[in-house]
């Protein structure tokens, strides 16, 4: 899996972060990450990085880690050995956002992670981030029955789960609202919105501009169920 995403969220124009993510059949990873800015100078800046995502990928699937992973000690048996696979690119998701949004709201595009995308929104009483992440994941996934064990089922056998709480990573006063999705497929759509135009920063409204209605009319829209959102 390859990643590569702001490396402070304040900043979703400026320096990056980039992994690679290497699962073995036996359920032991390699990571390799990379990140613009190391010394913290400037993360508005976006500096290109050392490596692109097809040599990352090459330095975590070479042969050269086999002994040292043969030597690490057996996986936990809850160790999943089935991780989700990205279902869109950032670009995709964030058009889609913007193609799924209520009436009313004014838009702007902003960047993400390989299956992560967000949008700014302003209705009028200040900027709100609205993100979505989109995943498939194997058929079955045992390890997803606890996140969705009160889930409502929707007709289509879709499980959805929402939630109100403080934002992680959040500034003060934040707090985010989420949908969580998964559908009889296995895609996994979570749309969430907070009340402050990024992470990190102060809130600067009362609540996110989207209601958890809205945000589930976004997540159950069957547009996510095409590779490319169209």
């Amino acid at each position: 899996m390859l990643d590569q995403s702001p490396k402070d969220e304040k900043y979703p124009s400026g320096a990056r972060h980039a992994s690679a993510l290497l699962t073995q059949k036996d359920g032991r990873r390699v990571i390799v990450t990379q990140a613009g800015d190391p010394r913290g100078n400037n993360p508005a800046e976006d500096t290109p990085l050392p490596l692109t995502p097809k040599q990352l990928t090459v330095v975590a699937t070479s042969q050269v880690w086999d002994p040292h992973t043969r030597a690490l000690p057996e996986p936990a048996a809850d160790i999943p050995t089935s991780p989700p696979v990205s279902k869109m690119a950032a670009q995709q998701i964030s058009s889609l956002i913007m193609r799924l949004l209520p009436r009313g709201l004014e838009a702007e595009r902003s960047r993400g992670s390989q299956d992560f995308g967000h949008v700014i929104v302003d209705d009028g009483h200040g900027k709100s981030l609205v993100a979505a992440t989109v995943q498939q994941w194997p058929h079955h996934e045992s390890s997803l029955d606890e996140v969705f064990k009160k889930a409502d089922i929707l007709p289509d056998g879709t499980r959805m789960i929402s939630r109100k709480g403080p934002a992680a990573r959040g500034g003060k006063g934040t707090v985010r609202w989420e949908v969580d999705t998964l559908s009889k497929n296995g895609v996994r759509v979570v749309v969430s919105a907070v009340n402050a135009r990024a992470y990190q920063l102060p809130a600067n409204r009362a609540n996110p501009a989207l209601s958890l209605e809205q945000l589930r009319r976004i997540a159950i829209d069957p547009a996510w169920q095409t590779v490319d959102g169209s």
